[in-house]
């Protein structure tokens, strides 16, 4: 049997399960049984969500300091659950939540609070993040995470517990709701939705067509240089009686590779951004299927996960990308002896905000529409092979980063990190010191961001404030420092979970080395 692998990263997963468990080298609890107990039920499944939305006021996180505060929202955010058993009662959680990324101090007080109803500990329980950049922060285990991923820093314990009590009750929902079932996948190709955003980048990581990169063109770039296959695992519940083959579509995990940033950074609204879109678009279409007569039942639900994304960025329209903030002077207040005129930075006219957030909803419908057509397409098909025979193996990794086989012995960030994406810059980006003009700070894409240190273990990338970063900066245990590996094997199906965001050339190698493994 030929194993069918799907490179499915945890966007940004974080490390240590609380702040005091940085250098866990070794899977912390809460650890689910070691061995599954069998039953008679056969292949079961359930799905199961919960409105994830904070109130305004939260920093939309993802952005830097472009990240707004939010005054609303425009599509609610969700946590959306799937629990799977096979006949040997071996299980596996997944959650996918609509928000910017995931850390384990939120997977691990999720797995505490389900373990004694579910059974599924860390080990069982993966969750992950679409990525939106419209969602909030203020949730991670390194300071460094809470403080500059939005403009509006800090980390909220009632944020925390807000999150791990809805992520809760989504995997609750979803284990209740366990029941006979069918499943099928499959993939499918989407062209045209998503470019790939660093060009040269891509090819410096080793693109196969070196000729291209010289050259390089927008066919290539939409369809070469970033990952077009959405993989789908579809549900139907079934009947308990083998011998009646008719099934209720339930739900469908989905993996594709695109950024949640076709919202651009002026939004203040909380979204789901072009994942919600999708997300709906098949639970719709899945609940039109169902009787009218039908006993009414928990909603479908589509869980639609991020993959290899880290250089594939919607294909918006240039116009939707609103201008950055740009620093003026102030006018003084007008009483007698007022404050002086002092710096500021200054948004765009509202008539220019206002055109560039319209163009981006009608990018937004666009390419969420593009991806809501194959992938209910997909789904349709998979209807015709559904099979109830799978079984479900896993294994979990918690790997302590820094040294390991020739890693750096400490995390730093880049001084081009500072810069932005290239297609999605922040205010600083090509800033100087002050009063030396010539002197750049290697806030940008390239050139000064390049900076060979002989010696120095992040050689060539220029440390952002280097030397002050890791000694006043950042501080002991400020950045990740360990990665959590999933792997899942789901019939001849084949899921790794991986952390941060890997660009389209690093997905493509992780896919070849599973497939090897597998």
């Amino acid at each position: 049997m030929t194993a069918r692998s799907l490179i499915f990263p945890l966007a940004l997963l974080l490390s240590g399960v609380r702040c005091s468990a940085f250098h866990a080298r070794i899977l912390p609890a809460p650890v689910s049984p070691v061995l599954p107990s069998p039953t008679l039920k056969g292949f079961r499944a359930g799905v199961g969500r919960a409105d994830i939305t904070p109130p305004p006021g939260v920093g939309l996180s993802g952005s830097g300091p472009e990240g707004r505060r939010s005054v609303g929202y425009r599509l609610r955010l969700y946590a959306r659950a799937m629990v799977l058993e096979d006949k040997s009662g071996e299980r596996i959680g997944f959650v996918i939540t609509d928000l910017p990324h995931m850390s384990p101090n939120l997977h691990r007080l999720v797995a505490e609070r389900v373990l004694d109803s579910t059974g599924l500990g860390a080990d069982r329980l993966i969750l992950a993040s679409t990525h939106s950049h419209s969602a909030p922060g203020h949730f991670y285990a390194e300071r460094q995470y809470n403080q500059n991923t939005a403009r509006l820093a800090g980390y909220e314990p009632r944020m925390v517990d807000f999150l791990v009590t809805r992520i809760s009750a989504a995997v609750l929902q979803a284990y209740g709701a366990m029941a006979p079932a069918r499943i099928a996948w499959d993939t499918t190709t989407i062209v045209g939705a998503t470019r790939n955003r660093s060009f040269e980048a891509h090819c410096r990581n080793g693109a196969d067509r070196a000729d291209i990169c010289r050259t390089p063109t927008v066919e290539y770039a939409t369809t070469h240089a970033v990952d077009t296959v959405l993989i789908m695992l579809r549900v139907d519940s079934a009947s308990a009686d083998p011998a009646v083959q008719e099934t209720r579509p339930i739900g469908a995990l989905s993996v594709f590779a695109v950024h949640g940033t076709v919202n651009p950074t002026i939004n203040t609204l909380l979204d789901a951004d072009v994942h919600g879109i999708v997300e709906r678009r098949l639970e719709q279409y899945i609940e039109s299927l169902w009787p009218s007569s039908s006993t009414p039942r928990p909603r479908a639900v589509h869980l639609f996960a991020n993959g290899a994304m880290g250089d594939a960025s919607p294909t918006w329209d240039s116009t939707s990308r609103c201008p950055l903030a740009a620093p003026r002077r102030v006018d003084s207040l007008p009483i007698p002896r007022g404050p002086r005129g002092t710096w500021d930075f200054v948004d765009p006219a509202p008539r220019v905000a206002e055109a560039c957030l319209g163009q981006a909803d009608r990018d937004l419908e666009r390419v969420g529409s593009q991806i809501s057509q194959r992938a209910i397409e997909l789904f349709k098909r998979l209807g015709n092979s559904l099979k109830d025979t799978a079984t479900i193996r896993r294994a979990f990794r918690t790997v302590w980063l820094p040294g390991l086989s020739g890693l750096c012995s400490r995390p730093v960030i880049g001084a081009g990190a500072a810069a932005g994406a290239e297609d999605e810059p922040t205010r600083v980006r090509g800033w100087r010191w002050l009063f030396w003009p010539l002197l750049p700070l290697g806030v940008e894409e390239g050139g000064s961001a390049i900076q060979v240190r002989e010696g120095n273990c992040q050689s060539p990338k220029r440390e952002l404030l280097d030397p002050l970063q890791s000694r006043f900066v950042v501080g002991e245990h400020g950045f990740p420092e360990t990665a959590q590996i999933s792997v899942v094997r789901i019939g001849s199906l084949v899921i790794a979970t991986a952390p941060a965001e890997p660009t389209t050339v690093v997905g493509a190698r992780w896919r070849r080395e599973i497939e090897a493994g597998a």
